[in-house]
């Protein structure tokens, strides 16, 4: 029985804005004039969601998210709403990062039409904007037209009461609160991590992992307070407030964000075989490509009477090491039926990544693993290639 399998490259990566402690927004900003510049290149941004024409409920939170894109590195990203900044992400690496998926959330406080736009930046040089509008109505029941939810786009729930952090990029965690410190892992941009301590200036959160493991994550740039790295939510107010550190050693290598799994997603996400310490791709001169995440559902329902029924796979993929990488292929298989689906990409530097959505339809009642395979021609010569591939089980049942 043949499958089509619907291939769409996208260049994932959301959105997401930062709260404080207390339910109080940030105010927004005037929007600056855009800076001249010489140069032909600029950043650019792709918006996977929302879409444009969705329709919001005032005072629900939106997630934008989205991929940032420039030959030499973007160095941050600003969402604007209604001719206003309200949010400011920037990378954790000061070079910034060719590819820089981003996570943001916006609040609407009033009804009426939302112009939504975002801004990538090199230093000083900022991109066209990209910009969706949306409809936002006053409860619910307003809403005419109900969004399909994308597997890939994190869930706010409003009513969980757990103080929590969202990763508005890729994003390191440290054995402790300092840039010096050792890094565990990284999570991928709109991951979300419980909190369990802060520092007292909410520069850093101390933050639970999936697999138990206890580190922290940087709340924000220290070169400037006002370009973040996390939203809060939840209750926070009885979360310990720790102490500043007296000092943290010096860094013992390079800051390099590559998106990972380890916080609960919408869907799930395959076991991490590929995720290490970290350690030996810091101090390590070539590069370290890793399947930072394949998310998606792992239980469908073919309904009676349909010939077939369809999801939506992201693939993440990271260069963990030191160097760049050359080019090379990202491989999904395990689709019966159906000969894999390669991914062509031209390299990835220190610390970057990038994500790839795949609709795949299956038209029989069975068990699938599907198994993402990076650099699977053998094209680049890396620091670990043990850690290229990971695999997700997806079983289709009848009712």
């Amino acid at each position: 029985m043949s499958r089509k399998v619907r291939h769409v490259l996208l260049v994932a990566a959301l959105l997401s804005s930062a709260c404080n402690l207390t339910t109080e927004r940030p105010q927004p900003t005037p929007l600056p004039p855009a800076v001249a510049t010489a140069s032909a290149s600029k950043p650019e941004v792709t918006i996977s969601a929302p879409v444009d024409g969705a329709e919001v409920v005032v005072g629900t939170d939106i997630l934008i998210r989205g991929q940032a894109r420039d030959a030499q590195g973007v160095t941050r990203v600003q969402l604007v709403a209604n001719d206003r900044i309200v949010r400011t992400v920037s990378s954790e690496s000061p070079a910034g990062n060719r590819s820089m998926p981003i996570t943001l959330d916006y609040r609407p406080v009033v009804t009426g039409k939302l112009e939504l736009e975002v801004v990538a930046w090199r230093g000083n040089v900022a991109g066209e904007p990209t910009g969706v509008t949306l409809e936002v109505r006053a409860n619910r029941s307003q809403v005419l037209n109900t969004a399909v939810p994308l597997p890939e786009v994190p869930v706010i729930d409003p009513n969980d009461p757990t103080c929590r952090v969202l990763t508005n990029s890729p994003l390191n965690v440290r054995v402790n609160a300092g840039i010096g410190f050792r890094r565990i892992t990284t999570l991928a941009s709109g991951d979300q991590v419980p909190v369990l301590g802060r520092l007292v200036d909410d520069s850093w959160w101390q933050v639970r992992l999936r697999d138990g493991t206890v580190g922290w994550l940087a709340g924000r740039n220290p070169d400037n307070p006002v370009e973040q790295f996390v939203s809060v939510f939840g209750d926070c107010t009885l979360i310990p407030a720790l102490p500043l550190p007296e000092s943290t050693p010096a860094p013992a290598g390079p800051v390099i964000p590559a998106p990972t799994t380890a916080a609960p997603a919408p869907q799930p996400v395959a076991p991490q075989e590929n995720v290490g310490n970290g350690d030996d791709a810091e101090g390590s001169d070539t590069p370290d490509l890793i399947v930072a995440s394949l998310r998606g559902p792992d239980s469908l329902t073919l309904a009676q009477g349909s010939a077939s029924v369809s999801a939506t796979y992201e693939v993440t993929v990271s260069n963990r090491g030191a160097a760049a990488s050359g080019g090379f292929r990202v491989r999904l298989g395990g689709i019966p039926d159906s000969d894999p689906l390669v991914d062509a990409v031209s390299g990835l530097g220190p610390g970057e990544s990038i994500s790839f959505s795949h609709v795949v339809e299956f038209s029989a009642a069975e068990s699938v693993v599907l198994v993402v395979t990076v650099d699977s021609s053998d094209d680049v010569d890396e620091s670990d290639e043990g850690n290229n591939s990971t695999r997700l089980e997806v079983t289709v049942s009848r009712n």
